[in-house]
């Protein structure tokens, strides 16, 4: 039942971590570690793998490019205009 709770955790996670930005990138790779926690704890347990688990990971790994990329986009961009 335990692993239920890290599910929830790691979709909820998820889903932040592709609407706020910058922090996003912390909460995407939270994300990824309760996704792995969850899963463990449900082979650990011999329960089958949670549609929620599965939901997290997507959405942290989504959360995770996307932040990746507005964080290079805005590093990109303050190199670019410091040279002016």
């Amino acid at each position: 039942m335990k692993s239920h709770y890290y599910a929830i955790a790691s979709f909820t996670l998820g889903i932040l971590s592709i609407f706020i930005p910058i922090l996003g990138l912390i909460l995407a790779v939270l994300g990824l570690i309760f996704t792995y926690r969850s899963i463990k704890m449900a082979k650990e347990m011999r329960q089958p793998l949670s549609g929620l688990s599965i939901a997290g990971f997507i959405c942290s790994l989504v959360g995770f490019v996307v932040q990746s990329f507005v964080v290079l986009m805005m590093v990109s961009s303050y190199i670019t205009f410091s040279n002016f």
